[in-house]
């Protein structure tokens, strides 16, 4: 019994000294959770925000004011450039991007307020007019200080001036026969072209221009290489006129003069050899209107040679080896430096200066043109009417927005059109049907509600 106790002991005994014995399991560390990756949404570019303020509707203007207000520069590169090209910014914006403290080019209409909202096709009503939308200051700013465009020019057809008033003293100075209303003719364009202020049509050579134009429309001519029918231009004003005088003024010869010559022929011929006068050359002028064919304005030019001289029959000088009886280039420098060649340069000049003053007060026959616009792409805009119903490069159209429609109210004619001007544009080509230009203003879209008037 006792030892079965005692085994009984041992065992227990054993048992709690080999839990004694027996390390105690190390404490498990915690893993720290690994932090999971949020991806920050890319902030969009300031390329992209203007590129999404254009095609939101927003106006140019708007857009500029706004880079302004920023007043941060963008360094644009060249693939931003050609994004925001085609996404159809205007340089001007671009501009202002790379430079927003310069301000934009004058014929940009800048509104004061805030921009219109877009014109979306699905609303009914009518765009209202934008406030100080392109008003007349800043289109006074953009014109050129510098010489009249093309289309702001009058154009004039300068006419060979009849002489037979004149032929004796024509004889007698060049000891030929010479067409000095020709030569006179030649002077006269060459001094206004260099004026460049009036459009000179010539029609002395229009015969051969209009075979060239069928020459080529009968389909003998390499396709869009030669001459197109129906491309001459028209005169507004067509100058006339008549030599009276050219050599000296017999009119103004001395009374003493012609009484001795009265008296005796030898003591008149003696008597005139030793006076000295200028040359003189007077042209009698008329400014026709090409197409009522009124006389606008009549007048008469004189001219007269700086030096003075008695040997009458001697005033051209020898000019070439034909001497005074050889055909005489009058718009050489040669014939420029005879006394008779002053005189006439410097009627030539006087009636030059006559005739450009009063071009000024001419008025430009220009024919009323309405159209729609036809296509928007941008600052770029395509309207219904071309060359064929005269519309030409560089004349400028008002944009407008039709308010509404006065309509007959038995037939439904329109009979006019209220509208509102919404922006400008200035024509850059144009085809026979249509034309294209920039267009600077508000927002528009193409279709019936928006009309281009030809500025008169």
């Amino acid at each position: 019994m006792r030892t079965q106790m005692l085994k009984t002991f041992l065992c227990l005994a054993s048992v709690v000294f080999g839990m004694a014995q027996t390390p105690a399991p190390a404490p498990v560390k915690p893993v720290p959770a690994k932090p999971v990756a949020v991806k920050a949404v890319a902030k969009p570019s300031r390329v992209d925000e203007v590129i999404q303020l254009f095609k939101g509707g927003m106006t140019e203007g708007f857009i500029v004011k706004t880079l302004q207000k920023t007043n941060k520069a963008i360094e644009l590169t060249t693939a931003d450039v050609m994004k925001l090209k085609s996404a159809g910014v205007s340089e001007n914006i671009m501009n202002t991007m790379m430079d927003p403290g310069v301000a934009p080019a004058p014929v940009v209409a800048v509104t004061t307020t805030v921009a219109p909202a877009p014109v979306v096709e699905s609303a009914p009503a009518p765009v209202p007019a934008p406030v100080n939308t392109a008003p007349a200051s800043i289109v006074a700013v953009s014109l050129p200080s510098g010489p009249p465009t093309a289309a702001q020019k009058k154009r004039v057809v300068v006419d060979a001036f009849d002489f037979s008033a004149v032929m004796t003293a024509v004889q007698a100075v060049f000891g030929t026969q010479q067409n000095i209303g020709k030569g006179i003719q030649a002077m006269l364009t060459t001094r206004l072209h260099q004026a460049n202020k009036l459009v000179i049509v010539d029609r002395a050579k229009v015969g051969q221009v209009m075979a060239e134009q069928d020459f080529t429309a009968g389909n003998r001519a390499k396709q869009g290489s030669g001459a197109r029918i129906g491309r001459i231009s028209g005169a507004d004003v067509i100058l006339a006129g008549d030599i009276i005088i050219f050599g000296r003024d017999d009119k103004k010869k001395s009374g003493a003069v012609a009484a001795m010559a009265g008296f005796c022929k030898l003591c008149g011929a003696v008597a005139a050899s030793k006076k000295e006068e200028k040359a003189v050359v007077s042209i009698t002028y008329r400014l026709i209107d090409a197409e009522t064919t009124e006389v606008i304005a009549t007048g008469e030019a004189r001219g007269e040679s700086l030096r003075k001289s008695t040997n009458w029959g001697a005033m051209i000088g020898s000019l070439g080896n034909g001497g005074v009886a050889a055909a005489v280039d009058m718009s050489s420098t040669n014939f420029a430096e005879t006394i008779i060649g002053e005189a006439t340069q410097d009627c030539v000049n006087k009636l030059a200066d006559i005739l450009t003053k009063q071009a000024q007060d001419m008025k430009k026959h220009v024919r009323e043109v309405e159209a729609f616009v036809a296509d928007v792409a941008g600052n770029s805009l395509t309207i219904t009417a071309g060359a064929d119903d005269g519309v030409n490069v560089g004349e400028l159209f008002d944009i407008l927005h039709v308010d509404r429609e006065v309509k007959d109210p038995v037939t439904k004619e329109v009979l006019d059109r209220i509208t509102s001007k919404v922006g400008e544009m200035t024509i850059s080509g144009a085809r026979p049907k249509t034309s294209s230009g920039t267009y600077s203003g508000s927002a528009i879209q193409a279709g019936k509600d928006f009309i281009a008037r030809k500025r008169m």
